[in-house]
């Protein structure tokens, strides 16, 4: 009498685990990888911290135009130029607050974010809507790059308490602080780290 095929065992290739344990979440990678770190850094000495936490801010904005250039198949040349921009931003406001509230970086940071987002804004409003091929795109992303980098090393200009333009960038930017008020404690290496870590995988 023969056993009916349901009830047929099937061996899987030696060595090799059923394909059900192995198949992971795609989104799990992210989120593991992120708690291993934040366990870890404590451990970590203050400069190698730094470091890591000036990787990921590198890495979120060579994220973006991989977004914009691999996803979306446009070549962007500005992605730096708005970047700084927004640095620049987040450093102004930094540098008129810090004598009152301290420079709290929950107020730069989003304000340097929101400038860089609307001058994006701006340009992608002119490249889509303006319907620019994909060259007349780029060149248009070259030259804002170009305006920019011009206006920030030969503009001399006063924001405020903060100085802004000439070849060494600002100057006298307080560091960061995640409180408010004039006796909140400035933020660590590690804390900082701490902070960038949820920061980018959230965005």
């Amino acid at each position: 009498m023969s056993s009916s095929p349901s009830s047929t065992p099937v061996a899987s290739a030696p060595g090799r685990a059923p394909a059900a344990i192995l198949r992971l979440p795609r989104w799990l990678p992210a989120p593991a990888a992120t708690c291993a770190l934040l366990l870890a850094v404590p451990w970590i000495e203050p400069y190698l911290a730094n470091t890591i936490a000036s990787w990921l801010i590198a890495g979120l904005l060579g994220l973006s135009l991989a977004l914009v250039w691999g996803q979306m198949g446009f070549l962007s040349l500005g992605q730096t130029a708005l970047y700084g921009l927004g640095g620049y931003a987040g450093s102004v406001l930094a540098i008129n607050l810090a004598p009152g509230l301290g420079n709290p970086l929950l107020l730069a940071a989003p304000f340097g974010a929101l400038v860089g987002a609307l001058a994006a804004a701006g340009i992608g409003w002119v490249v889509f809507y303006g319907r620019l091929g994909q060259l007349q795109g780029t060149i248009l992303t070259y030259t804002c790059t170009l305006i920019l980098w011009t206006a920030s090393v030969s503009l001399n200009a006063g924001i405020g308490r903060a100085r802004v333009g000439g070849d060494n960038g600002m100057s006298d930017i307080p560091g960061f602080v995640a409180g408010l008020g004039l006796d909140a404690p400035p933020m660590t290496p590690v804390s900082y780290t701490h902070l960038t870590l949820p920061t980018i995988l959230l965005v």
